[in-house]
């Protein structure tokens, strides 16, 4: 079952959008057309991803969907290391900084709701890690060269073919 959090729409992206409006209509009005597209595509991108930006549990995955214009970023959940919530200077900015991988790689969300979003991946991350320790303890009782298995699964000895 997927469970989705929504990114929260924050006072500092309200600003800048405004503020890169503002710039790209000053660039129209004094006839400097390149510069009035550009700052206009880097609105629309800004938007895009302020708007759009979910957070996405499936199965042992943490799936960052940067909107439709941004690649997303998928994170198994068994690489996950820590969740530390994390403020800027004068607690402008409230996110959480989680770290993974095996270089330490670091990611920023900001989901509506924190708590729950932190329950969440505490709860899926402990059940893939029971999955996984459960996996390794059943292919360490399997003997090795029984000879029996052709290594297909099978739904009840149908065959489905």
């Amino acid at each position: 079952m997927d469970r989705t959090f929504q990114h929260r729409f924050t006072l500092g992206a309200a600003c800048g959008i405004v503020l890169l409006l503002l710039a790209t209509l000053y660039a129209f009005w004094m006839l400097k057309p390149v510069v009035g597209v550009l700052l206009a595509l880097g609105l629309v991108m800004v938007m895009e991803q302020s708007l759009h930006k979910q957070y996405i549990f499936r199965d042992d995955k943490l799936i960052i969907d940067n909107g439709r214009l941004m690649k997303n970023r998928v994170i198994a959940l068994s690489q996950i290391s820590s969740c530390r919530p994390m403020t800027t200077t004068f607690g402008m900015v409230h996110y959480l900084l989680i770290s993974y991988g095996a270089a330490n790689k670091v990611v920023a969300v900001q989901p509506r709701n924190e708590q729950a979003f932190i329950n969440c991946l505490r709860q899926r991350r402990e059940e893939v890690m029971d999955a996984e320790q459960t996996h390794g303890e059943a292919d360490a009782e399997q003997p090795t060269d029984s000879g029996a298995g052709t290594g297909r699964m099978t739904d009840g000895g149908a065959d489905g073919e």
